[in-house]
């Protein structure tokens, strides 16, 4: 019990490092161009995802699920790595796009990435069977759901074909 306390310290803090970025990357505080903050920030989503697949290896409290909804679990992390490495792919990096990117998988979803996070947040504790990390997931999606509305925001004020492209997509 004790690892998993450490594990979820662990991720809580690097969620609020994660939030505290975005917070002041909105507010033009931090330049997210700069290589060192950018391999900082790198550095503290591994961690956090680490911490989080770690959380749900150690959850103390197994969750008793019929296999179908375990295996829906696994899917669901699946589907949710392949909607965060795909965009990480066509996009060449995760910072410094200068410009809207409407087509490939942003096409259909704007926040692709996000949404692959959520899918795993939900998915990988599902398939380990790891109550209290699912338990977590009540912390970690509106906190994902709050990087993804700072940075709607800052697109909608920095792309005027934000808003038209917003409504022709989902998430």
């Amino acid at each position: 019990m004790s690892q998993f306390i450490i594990l979820f310290c662990i991720c809580f803090f690097l969620h609020v490092l994660r939030t505290i970025y975005s917070i002041f990357k909105y507010k033009k505080q931090i330049n997210s161009q700069n290589k060192f903050i950018f391999f900082s920030m790198l550095i503290i989503m591994i961690l956090l995802w680490v911490s989080f697949f770690q959380m749900s290896e150690n959850d103390p409290v197994e969750l008793i699920i019929p296999e179908i909804v375990k295996y829906f679990g696994f899917i669901l992390f699946i589907l949710g790595l392949i909607l965060f490495i795909v965009p990480l792919i066509q996009l060449k990096g995760l910072e410094n796009i200068d410009h809207l990117v409407t087509n490939g998988i942003f096409s259909i979803i704007r926040h692709p990435m996000y949404l692959g996070m959520i899918f795993w947040t939900l998915g990988y504790p599902l398939f380990m069977q790891a109550k209290y990390t699912l338990i977590t997931s009540i912390i970690w999606i509106p906190n994902i759901l709050y990087w993804r509305f700072l940075e709607e925001k800052e697109l909608l004020h920095t792309f005027n074909e934000y808003k038209s492209y917003k409504k022709r997509t989902i998430f």
